[in-house]
Parts: C-alpha cells; structure tokens; sequence
C-alpha cells in the first residue's frame, strides 16, 4: 500500500512556481490583453482568494478519488510512457539533482552551438532515463484508460478536441491518431498530469484536490491551475 505520509501541507509540495497542470494542456486563466479586462481580471482573482479555503485532500486522496471516476489500468514503470513521465517530473522540479545544467534554445547561435546544445539535451535526458525514479526521490504512477463504456465519454471528448485542430484539407479522420489516453501522479512534488485527453477528468481532479494555504497567498501555478479548471468546469 502506497504510504500516505505526504499530506499536502504548506511544506509537503515543492511551490517553485513549477506547475501542477498537465502538461497536454498547459492553459492559464488568463483573458486576453487589454487594460480593462486584466483589471476585471485581477478583481476577480483576489475577489475569489479572499474566499478560497485551503482543502486537507491529499495526492493519495486525489489518486483515491480518480480510480473512483473511471476504469484504468496501471501502467508498467518499464513503459516508455512512464519514462517519459519521470523525465517531465525531474525537469519540472529536481533539476538540481542533474549532472548537467540544463539551458535554453539557443536560437540566434550558430548551428554549431545549436548542435552541442541539442547533444547536451540529450546527455541531460538520458542521464534521467538511465536512473531510478528512487534516485531523483519520487515516486511516480501511471494509469492508461482502456476504451471501455465507461471511458468513452473521455475519448468522445478527446476525439472533438482534435477535430477542432485538424485542417480538414489534410483528409485525416480523427481516429486515426489516438492513443491511449493516460494519467500520471507523483506523490513527493505533487504533479498530476494528463495525456491524449482527459481534460474534464483531470479539471474534477484538480478541484477535488484543492489548494493549500500557501497556494492561496503565493497566488502560484497551482494556484492558478485550480482557477482554470473552476473557469472550465464552469465553476467561476
């Protein structure tokens, strides 16, 4: 049994502004540029802080609560999902357990520097790869979500999302290039991330969670995630 003994407080989760969001869609409540409505904006945001409460429900709680919501099977930490996974976890958040120092695209390099940083990225990754998720300190999982009836309403969602992306000039059906939709939890940072869909899943995740006291004054990502998936759910 997974031990239970993260719960959530303000020193539990590492807050370095590094998102909780998923990384399939990474949205942020936001409007659109313009005086009046970043005003608007900011009333309502320090309008409904002033109200949030922080909420006791813990990663494990929040894990709990998602095998309640549909039917999925763990996925094998040897699963290159997983591995991938565990990349996105440790340059989130532990980059300082890195041999290397990761760095930007160099874009107005040249192509030779452009190059030693396009090795040096692939050192980086795998280094992370070639290492045990108990070396960076976490502990991660993941689930993919079969096609089953009581999935399908994700994949439907999924299946529209990308119909909206498609140009219809390409001739390609929308099925043609699903995958399995896959969620992922880590218990010591915290991070819950979707993939190939699962957004209104993963919006009831994130409000079932909650937020800390700390979120609450930082105004933080994970803050901010929780507002989005309020304004999505519309909740807010």
């Amino acid at each position: 049994m997974r031990d239970k003994s993260n719960k959530d407080d303000d020193s539990s989760i590492n807050h370095n502004n590094k998102s909780n969001v998923s990384s399939f869609v990474q949205f942020e409540f936001k409007p659109d540029v313009n005086n009046e409505q970043i005003t608007e904006y900011h009333n309502r945001v320090e309008a409904y802080a002033k109200t949030m409460k922080a909420c006791s429900h813990t990663i494990d709680d929040t894990m709990g609560f998602f095998l309640t919501q549909c039917e999925a099977i763990p996925l094998d930490m040897n699963d290159p999902r997983m591995k991938g996974y565990k990349y996105s976890v440790v340059m989130n958040y532990l980059q300082d357990k890195l041999n290397y120092e990761p760095s930007d695209y160099p874009f107005d390099s040249s192509d030779e520097v452009k190059e030693r940083w396009s090795k040096e990225q692939g050192r980086i990754r795998q280094f992370i790869m070639d290492n045990t998720p108990e070396y960076f300190g976490i502990h991660p999982c993941g689930y993919y979500l079969p096609r089953s009836e009581r999935n399908a309403y994700l994949y439907e969602e999924f299946k529209r999302e990308i119909e909206q992306l498609i140009n219809p000039r390409v001739g390609r059906d929308a099925t043609t290039i699903w995958q399995d939709i896959c969620f992922y939890f880590e218990t010591t940072t915290g991070d819950i991330q979707c993939e190939n869909g699962g957004r209104s899943l993963y919006n009831q995740l994130t409000v079932f969670r909650g937020v800390v006291r700390e979120d609450i004054e930082l105004r933080n990502a994970r803050f901010q995630g929780y507002l989005n998936s309020m304004r999505e759910m519309g909740d807010l």
